[in-house]
């Protein structure tokens, strides 16, 4: 089966069309082909690898299930979410998220994948304006970008409001806003 997958996506040959006009034929050199019924699947497994990874990391830590490494709901670990190309990851401590994001890097080099660091935000909620504030005076947190070919650090930007899947929530945002943004989303769709 790992063989006919492989040679469905080996020699993918692809072409634009842009204002009506065919680009020459190239290669596809990476990524799974859109509108193809394996593609979820195959995104599925690379997703799960990356969790599996981030279980990895907790595994180590004395009461798996604590509060310690990330949100826990109903017993439920809630470490990430991931749908599409989307990706929140949930720490409750600086050094956490650091670690997560080494985590996060280690998974894009093994499956030659890139987070676009411009697009990546991060939303520290803290339980006092006076602990946030300290927080903001911390060096910046840094991630690995791939930008015109070259691996450099960038730093990612800290926010108020953050958005995930069209809903947006921030550390003065309340759940009842949050869903009724859902609801109008849900109503456009």
């Amino acid at each position: 089966a790992l063989e006919a997958i492989k040679a469905g996506y080996e020699k993918v040959i692809l072409r634009l069309k842009v204002n009506g006009i065919k680009s020459d034929p190239f290669a596809s050199a990476q990524g799974v082909k859109q509108g193809c019924p394996l593609s979820p699947t195959l995104y599925g497994i690379f997703g799960e690898a990356f969790a599996d990874l981030v279980d990895a990391l907790d595994a180590h830590i004395p009461g798996y299930m604590s509060v310690e490494a990330c949100p826990v709901v109903d017993g439920l670990r809630i470490p990430l979410l991931l749908y599409a190309d989307d990706l929140t990851l949930f720490a409750r401590s600086r050094s956490r998220m650091e670690r997560l994001l080494e985590v996060l890097s280690r998974w894009c080099e093994t499956f030659g994948m890139h987070v676009n660091v411009k697009k990546t935000e991060m939303l520290e909620v803290a339980p006092s304006p006076e602990i946030r504030r300290r927080m903001r005076k911390l060096p910046p947190l840094q991630m690995v970008s791939h930008e015109d070919g070259c691996a450099t650090y960038k730093q990612i930007e800290v926010v108020d409001r953050a958005r995930y899947l069209g809903i947006h929530y921030g550390t003065n945002t309340s759940f009842v806003s949050c869903t009724k943004e859902l609801l109008n989303v849900g109503q456009r769709a």
